[in-house]
């Protein structure tokens, strides 16, 4: 995630301070998630504690397949050439179109 993010960054106009915020809620959410195993291990068995995992990701899976779509990103041009786009694709596209 980390070698990925100036592309990102750039592609999508992302903030320095948003990255670092994602970082740390990942960071945090992996430590958190490896303290819940522990304490549930410890609690019943690590079977018990790998099947109520189990079942979670399954749930979160299903959730995410049956979600219902949000409107894509919008990509952006880059701010320092003025290049790319969508926009400027498609109407390059309509223009070829066009000419013919």
């Amino acid at each position: 995630m980390l070698t990925a993010s100036p592309q990102q960054k750039e592609r999508f106009d992302l903030s320095d301070g948003l990255i670092v915020a994602s970082v740390v809620l990942v960071s945090l959410l992996a430590g958190g998630g490896s303290v819940a195993a522990d304490r549930l291990a410890l609690r019943w068995s690590s079977r018990a504690t790998v099947r109520i995992g189990l079942l979670l990701v399954a749930i979160t899976g299903t959730a995410v397949a049956f979600a219902r779509p949000s409107p894509p990103m919008r990509y952006r041009p880059n701010r320092r050439t003025g290049r790319g786009g969508r926009s400027r694709l498609l109407r390059q596209s309509l223009l070829q179109r066009l000419r013919w």
